[in-house]
């Protein structure tokens, strides 16, 4: 999710009108910048704190709305917290486990002493997200959670299809967990209803597959090869792989991602131009200069990604199983003739 955003946008998510948004740009509460001679950006961030405070004296359907996305916490983890400088996993900072083996890592997000792990089924070829949701829900079931959660890590590693090699291992442990995305509430919720590890990351791929959550990589090498739809993406100050509300002066999981593998052709072009209006690369740009630099198709960056998230979504799994209770929240319903 880009870090700064054109006018629309900024009036849509705060219901006002542009002579509103210009006063709270004039008074400083919105920071803006220029796009070109007449556009302004203005920084998400600010003007979703600003809609954030507005709803607080609003009833409980919009303040309910507003946090379910990007807006409070919902429940209490003891998993990952997230930091200015990205993800610490049970207080330890991820980027300081990229050379870290992801079993190590997995087990750190899971609170468990090591273990013995076994070996996965390799697949021939890449496959796609879809293909690897497939194999996960044919896997033979194991009985003891632990031996589960192992199994897991490992298959969809092994069936990725993807080259051993410490840039992809920096990656997946990069990847492994960022609070409750999309594809990790869903396995909470999996989880909560009491079915299996294997349900639960049968769903989160599921989850996970959208062209807004694991796929974006794809969707950015794909702006990339279109010349005109990148430029207009580029004139409108967003694109998928750019901006993070999390990290409005950007996700250092990119940072060292693109230091590992520093971008080339049109990726380092458009990383040039959106610094230019303050847009920083987020994880998605990092895994699509990874593929590029070892010469891995677009749709490897999902791989990679979902690789590293499986450990993550056990770990959620795992959590959700110990606080027990139904993850069922309420809808506001909007039709009643009254």
């Amino acid at each position: 999710m880009t870090t700064w955003i054109p006018a629309p946008e900024a009036l849509r998510l705060l219901g006002v009108k542009r002579a509103t948004l210009y006063t709270y740009a004039s008074r400083g509460w919105v920071a803006t910048r220029r796009l070109d001679g007449r556009r302004k950006l203005y920084r998400r961030a600010d003007v979703e704190r600003l809609r954030d405070r507005s709803l607080a004296h609003q009833g409980s359907g919009a303040r309910s709305a507003a946090t379910m996305a990007w807006g409070e916490p919902i429940l209490e983890t003891a998993i990952t917290g997230i930091d200015r400088d990205g993800p610490y996993y049970r207080g330890v900072p991820a980027v300081d486990l990229v050379d870290t083996p992801l079993e190590a890592v997995a087990e750190l997000l899971w609170g468990v002493p090591p273990g013995p792990w076994p070996t996965g089924t390799a697949a021939p070829d890449l496959p796609t997200l879809d293909g690897l949701r497939r194999h996960v829900d044919g896997l033979p079931r194991l009985a003891a959670p632990l031996e589960q959660a192992r199994q897991l890590v490992v298959e969809v590693r092994a069936a990725s299809g993807l080259p051993p090699h410490p840039d992809l291992t920096a990656a997946a442990v990069l990847c492994a967990d960022h609070d409750l995305t999309a594809s990790t509430f869903t396995a909470r919720v999996v989880a909560s209803t009491g079915a299996d590890l294997y349900a639960v990351v049968v769903a989160a791929l599921a989850a996970f597959s959208g062209p807004r959550h694991g796929a974006a990589s794809q969707a950015l090498a794909a702006l990339l090869a279109a010349p005109a739809a990148l430029e207009r993406a580029l004139r409108d100050g967003r694109a998928p792989g750019f901006g993070h509300p999390l990290y409005p002066d950007g996700d250092p999981r990119a940072v060292v991602l693109l230091e590992r593998t520093p971008p080339t052709g049109a990726l380092a072009r458009a990383i040039e131009r959106f610094a230019a209006i303050g847009v920083a690369p987020n994880l998605d740009a990092g895994l699509a200069a990874l593929c590029a630099a070892h010469g891995l198709p677009p749709r490897a960056g999902s791989l990679v990604f979902a690789t590293g998230r499986v450990a993550g979504w056990i770990a959620h799994a795992l959590e959700q199983r110990s606080v027990g209770g139904l993850l069922r929240p309420r809808a506001h319903y909007t039709g009643w003739d009254r």
